[in-house]
């Protein structure tokens, strides 16, 4: 459950965003949870450190994707890209998804 909203300003940007701040973990957790269901019911299918490999004529295109990773020190360092690109050496092309791609 929300149990506040904030709204922040980035001024080198000129963008405004609200962030949800959660009082507890476990709030993460369930706001996490229903996110991940929500995307289900769309029919969309989260790459949460795992790969999918799609067939294209003969070719094989592995489509990795990677939790939360980034270089700055805000944000959780869920992701682990060994584990996500596993089994994925031999595809004919490899194509990484990450929300943050300052890890890289």
């Amino acid at each position: 459950m929300i149990k506040r909203v904030v709204k922040m300003e980035f001024k080198s940007e000129n963008i405004n965003t609200f962030i949800d701040i959660f009082k507890t973990n476990k709030d993460k957790v369930a706001n996490f949870d229903r996110l991940k269901s929500v995307h289900k019911e769309m029919g969309w299918q989260l790459l949460l450190n795992e790969n999918q490999k799609l067939s294209i004529g003969s070719s094989e295109l592995a489509v990795i994707g990677v939790e939360n990773q980034s270089a700055s020190p805000r944000f959780p360092q869920k992701g682990d890209l060994p584990k996500a690109a596993q089994a994925t050496e031999n595809s004919d092309f490899r194509l990484l998804l990450s929300h943050d791609p300052s890890h890289w």
